[in-house]
């Protein structure tokens, strides 16, 4: 139960903070958060199974798509493979705090190099890799704070860490 009130929580935060913070990639805050993000690749061992995170995943990344992305489809789209990528992370590494940092980290990469490369193909918008860049310095930092927190407090609460 713990898990999906972290995540519940999590999801929150980012919709509470992107409304007092810059959402244009022309304008991104240095506190960009993708607490969400960084807690869908964090939770991963609290799952019993892969099933319930998996149906987890898609349940809130139609929530997320249609609040932060305007695209359920979209949300589901990334989620999912966030979620694959987590669970392959998982699989492979043994998760220790330096493992967990650079796991969120390729997991934030991922999740913004997706966001830009269907953006950049579909042509709805132009960006350039700098503009990529850009953001992922601005989000990386606030992340890597927020998943250490939440991080110390799954070791406290859970024997899976």
């Amino acid at each position: 139960m713990k898990k999906y009130i972290i995540l519940i929580i999590s999801f929150f935060l980012d919709l509470s903070l992107l409304n007092f913070l810059p959402y244009s990639y022309q304008n991104i805050s240095y506190l960009y958060p993708c607490f969400f993000i960084s807690t869908v690749f964090l939770t991963y061992n609290l799952f019993l199974d892969n099933k319930t995170y998996f149906k987890t995943i898609l349940i809130l990344s139609i929530i997320y798509g249609s609040i932060f992305l305007n695209s359920p489809l979209l949300g589901i789209f990334i989620f999912l493979l966030l979620g694959y990528a987590s669970k392959n992370y998982h699989k492979y590494i043994t998760i220790n705090y330096f493992s967990m940092l650079i796991g969120i980290i390729l997991i934030i990469i991922l999740n913004d190099s997706i966001i830009y490369l269907i953006l950049s193909f579909s042509e709805i918008t132009t960006f350039s890799i700098k503009l990529l860049i850009y953001k992922l310095t601005r989000s990386i930092p606030i992340n890597i704070i927020y998943t250490t927190l939440v991080y110390n407090y799954l070791i406290k609460i859970s024997s899976t860490f």
